[in-house]
């Protein structure tokens, strides 16, 4: 079964971007901590790279501010990059089907 739930704050508000087939989709970017600390007791961030598109696109982008800490369900999309002669790279992106807001930028 592919899924999976991140709890991270927004640091980059969607924008659009328009597929080869017509369809619209969104990508942002959310900061989440590991649930570890490092050697120097601190607690290290990663960026992760999410995608949203149909309905949940809509509300998402009407209610969501950067900054705000969000929940997300969804699902890992493998995708292949052809970045040079040396063959293939392989990463992945989120693909979010459910979006809380769990806490409001305070300010």
């Amino acid at each position: 079964m592919n899924s999976l739930t991140l709890v991270g704050v927004l640091k980059k508000y969607p924008e659009l971007e328009e597929l080869k087939n017509g369809k619209k989709q969104y990508r942002f970017i959310v900061e989440a901590e590991k649930n570890f600390r490092n050697e120097d007791g601190s607690i290290e961030k990663e960026l992760y790279e999410c995608i949203i598109w149909r309905g949940i696109a809509d509300t998402i982008i009407s209610v969501c501010e950067e900054g705000q800490l969000l929940g997300i369900r969804g699902r890992l999309q493998p995708k292949r990059l052809e970045i040079n002669e040396n063959g293939p790279v392989y990463a992945a992106e989120i693909v979010a089907e459910k979006i809380s807001i769990l806490e409001t930028r305070e300010g």
